[in-house]
């Protein structure tokens, strides 16, 4: 029994030892808890005073952006009223510069198309005389015999040999057949075509109009018998055309028909062509019509 109460008694203080060692450290526990807490709640006071002035440092701030905001509001406005006066200042302005500019300028086009006319007037005038004069000239060409710039040469540095020669005709016929009869040829086709032409012809010398006027039953063939004159072959005295083709070259004679008709009309219309070119005054026409048909 005694045993039991002394193993009870030791149990007892053993549960008291153990429960005033574990009160001791839940106190100590408790306290160091409570030291944490202190810490915690002092952190967060000191948090809470950090966001408060950080919150009142941004009511400053937001103070001074809504200060600044209407600051700039302001300047916006007085900015947009003054780009808007300066815009319709600058608009009158242009308007006025414009008019006077779009004034000037329809005056400046006005003088100038003035000018422009006057110019062109003249210009169209110059082109058209120039036109007409190529046109003639292509015409005179078209009746002209085409004879290259070195055969021309060559016939007038021959031609003026004969002089020196007792029998100048072999010569003569040399320069027609080499530089003439070809070019008649052809010249004579353009005109005249392959068929026999009855009919008025003129022949002209281009520098000065002065012209001859005949007849022929046989045109083709009479311009063969001039031109071979007009070289010196069988040329008769004193005749004004060969003379003439001599001195300035055949070359520089046009060759045109005037006027096909019937053998038995050739007298009657020489006489009235020779009259109508003044040839006999001014020309090679000798008469104002023999009565004979020429080359017959």
């Amino acid at each position: 029994m005694k045993i039991l109460l002394i193993i009870l008694v030791i149990s007892l203080v053993i549960a008291l030892l153990l429960n005033f060692s574990f009160f001791n450290f839940l106190q100590k526990k408790i306290k160091a808890q409570e030291e944490v807490d202190k810490q915690v709640i002092a952190e967060n006071a000191k948090r809470e005073q950090e966001l408060e002035q950080k919150k009142q440092q941004l009511l400053e701030i937001e103070g001074d952006i809504q200060l600044a905001k209407d600051s700039y509001d302001e300047i916006i406005y007085e900015l947009k009223n003054e780009y808007h006066n300066k815009k319709t200042e600058l608009e009158d302005d242009l308007a006025v510069v414009t008019n006077e500019i779009i004034t000037e300028y329809n005056n400046q086009i006005k003088n100038v198309r003035h000018d422009y006319n006057k110019i062109k007037s003249v210009i169209d005038a110059a082109t058209e005389s120039l036109r007409l004069q190529q046109a003639e000239e292509e015409k005179k060409q078209f009746y002209m015999l085409q004879v290259k710039d070195t055969d021309k040469a060559d016939f007038i540095k021959l031609a003026s040999w004969k002089e020196q020669l007792s029998s100048p005709r072999i010569l003569s016929m040399l320069l027609w057949q080499t530089y003439i009869q070809k070019p008649l040829k052809i010249l004579s086709a353009k005109v005249l075509g392959d068929k026999t032409i009855i009919g008025i012809y003129k022949i002209t010398y281009i520098p000065t109009g002065e012209c001859y006027i005949g007849q022929s039953v046989d045109v083709t063939k009479r311009w063969q018998e001039h031109c071979k004159c007009g070289c010196g072959v069988d040329t008769p005295a004193a005749n004004k055309l060969y003379n003439a083709m001599q001195k300035y070259g055949i070359w520089n004679f046009s060759f045109e028909l005037l006027e096909e008709c019937k053998k038995e009309e050739l007298n009657e219309k020489e006489a009235t062509y020779i009259k109508l070119f003044d040839s006999v005054n001014n020309g090679y026409n000798s008469s104002s019509g023999n009565g004979k048909p020429m080359g017959v």
